[in-house]
């Protein structure tokens, strides 16, 4: 397996998601903040400490999915490229989809009745984050999506890996 670019395939997917999701917010389009959904989970309140403690969990995450990912590569598959990194990405997107709204229920800082959260509070998400709009639902499932090719075309070029005794290789 290809270790290393598992892991910078995750980081430089995550670190995508992180950007483009504060970008997003920037201007508008919507008021998830994943980063700091996750770092309110340690630091045990929102603020910049949390969304900074979030975005190194964020990354450390995406570091360990992008190696799920490798594996999935080099024994599912037998090939890695931005094509098979987006299939990978679709299926990513559901099962996120679907457990972010369960996951959202395990932080205490998550308002669960309906209307704007107070200050202090975050929102609960939802399925695939529907509490936050439809645009924030498919940016959310387009960045996930775009994870898996980013993924999928650090991990390795469309040419097939080729078991060898030491393991899987890259054939061309």
């Amino acid at each position: 397996m290809r270790f290393r670019r598992s892991v910078l395939g995750g980081l430089a997917g995550g670190l995508v998601m992180i950007i483009a999701l504060a970008i997003a917010r920037a201007v508008g389009l919507t008021r998830l903040d994943l980063t700091m959904w996750i770092g309110s989970f340690v630091v045990l309140s929102p603020g910049p400490i949390a969304w900074i403690v979030g975005a190194i969990l964020e990354l450390l995450a995406s570091a360990a999915i992008g190696v799920v990912y490798g594996l999935c590569f080099e024994f599912l598959t037998h090939r890695a490229n931005v094509w098979i990194g987006t299939l990978f990405g679709g299926m990513q997107a559901i099962v996120v989809g679907f457990a972010i709204m369960f996951l959202a229920f395990m932080n205490p800082f998550m308002y669960r009745a309906p209307g704007p959260a107070p200050a202090g509070r975050l929102l609960t998400p939802g399925a695939f984050a529907a509490n936050y709009g439809s645009v924030t639902v498919f940016g959310l499932v387009g960045l996930i999506i775009l994870f898996g090719a980013i993924r999928g075309a650090v991990y390795g070029s469309s040419s097939p890996l080729k078991h060898s005794p030491g393991g899987w290789r890259h054939t061309g």
